[in-house]
């Protein structure tokens, strides 16, 4: 499982890709716990935009187990719910 960093955002961008990349090269679906992510930013919404686009693209399965309240939003007012497979409540 793919654990999210509590901060995903511009100053933190490039150490979580860092942290995707491995992930990039696995035959396993990736599946992201974002319950920790207490802050983000629309930067940090574009690597997870990233890496699910890529992960598609790859012929991987993707999604979120867990999504915090804050993550959740973040993903809602960028318009990316349905890129990201998310339900609505």
């Amino acid at each position: 499982m793919l654990i999210l960093n509590e901060i995903l955002d511009i100053a933190h961008v490039q150490e979580c890709k860092q942290q995707f990349l491995p992930w990039m090269t696995q035959d396993e679906p990736i599946v992201i716990d974002g319950s920790a992510v207490a802050r983000v930013d629309a930067a940090g919404i574009q690597l997870l935009a990233s890496l699910f686009i890529t992960a598609q693209h790859n012929g991987q399965q993707i999604h979120f187990e867990q999504l915090s309240d804050v993550l959740a939003e973040g993903l809602a007012l960028l318009g990316m719910a349905d890129l990201m497979q998310l339900k609505s409540e």
